[in-house]
Order: C-alpha cells, then sequence, then structure tokens
C-alpha cells in the first residue's frame, strides 16, 4: 500500500474542506442505517465517517492499517462520548473479523490505496453478511485542487468491474458528490458466488 495516507497530515481528513466536499450526514441520509446495524468502516483513518456512523448503529467497527489512525480514531471518538466502536488492525491484507460479521461495510477513499484489489475484495465477502451493502466513496477519476494525484485515482467504472469481478452485484451509483463517486453493491450469499 504505497499510497497510503501519513498519518502525520490527519487534521486534512476531519477539515471543514472535507466535510464540504464528502458530508457524512449526506451519506448516512443516502445509506439510512438501522439503529440494530453493525457496520465496519476499511480504512477509517481518523474516524470522519467512523464517528457519525457509530452515532447512528448499535456497533462500530474501526478498521485501519495504520495504529496511529486508530489510535487518532479512538481519541476523537472518547471525546465524543462514543462508546461503541471497536478497533482493528489490519494485518498482511486480513480482516481481522470472523466470517459474516458485519452488516454493511464502508470504503472511503481507500479502494485506491489497496495494491491487491482482487485479496482486498476478497476479504470484504468473507467478512459481510448475505444480504450485506457494500459501500464504496472515492475519488473521481479527474484532475481537480485536492485528493491523491490522478494516478493514484480509480475509475469509477474500473472499481465497478472489479468488485463485480469479485462477487458483488453493483446497484446504480448514488450521486451524492461532486468530487467523489458513491458506488453501493449488494452481496447475496457464499453459495451464489
Amino acid at each position: 500500500m504505497d499510497k497510503v495516507f501519513p498519518h502525520g497530515n490527519w487534521e486534512r481528513l476531519v477539515s471543514l474542506d472535507r466535510y464540504t466536499r464528502t458530508s457524512p450526514e449526506i451519506f448516512l441520509n443516502s445509506a439510512a442505517p438501522d439503529p440494530a446495524d453493525i457496520w465496519a468502516d476499511i480504512g477509517c483513518g481518523p474516524g470522519f465517517f467512523t464517528l457519525p456512523l457509530a452515532a447512528k448503529v448499535a456497533r462500530m467497527l474501526a478498521v485501519d492499517i495504520s495504529r496511529e489512525m486508530l489510535d487518532i480514531c479512538r481519541q476523537r471518538a472518547e471525546e465524543a462520548g462514543a462508546n461503541n466502536i471497536e478497533y482493528l488492525s489490519v494485518i498482511d491484507a486480513r480482516l481481522p473479523m470472523d466470517d459474516n460479521a458485519v452488516d454493511h461495510l464502508l470504503l472511503a477513499n481507500v479502494l485506491h490505496e489497496f495494491d491487491d484489489r482482487e485479496k482486498t475484495i476478497s476479504e470484504l465477502k468473507r467478512v459481510l453478511r448475505p444480504g450485506g451493502m457494500l459501500y464504496i466513496i472515492d475519488w473521481k477519476y479527474e484532475e481537480m485542487d485536492a485528493g491523491p494525484p490522478l494516478a493514484h485515482r480509480l475509475a469509477e467504472e474500473q472499481a465497478v468491474k472489479e468488485v463485480t469481478a469479485g462477487g458483488f452485484q453493483a446497484r446504480p451509483a448514488l450521486p451524492l458528490y461532486t468530487s467523489h463517486y458513491t458506488l453501493p453493491f449488494t452481496f447475496a450469499s457464499q453459495k451464489q458466488i
């Protein structure tokens, strides 16, 4: 993962500019999480989406490859009074969860960072419960004044192609943000794939 965001710049990931571009509330209004749900935010960083989601669901899993980002997320959650978040560190590209562990998954601004997306998608399939949803929010593949360089971005069409090849079914894209695409995918069951 040579394109990983450096933890020393974490404040940029919770900046006013980011809220303006990708307000978590807009996503939450669209996804409509159920209070009984278990969600996982893969690549949670400092908790930009994690904390608002945790306020809406029974249990939240904050997952990241960076222990430093998990510590920052934990500190921000404690300051916000969130006590339903579990912090999990990814080791060797394996998600630290049991099979069928979560109702829904979110990957915000991280799919483009994975070197082996096929393995990542297989792991997402493993931990998601049948009937669950996978949401991918990522930078549009176009030049703009923010975000990763174009060479590090993943075009929407390529993301759909790779995720559906991994056994998910694409749903219509959600037009939530001007700088990002939001892709929902359904997952029926391991036996149907």
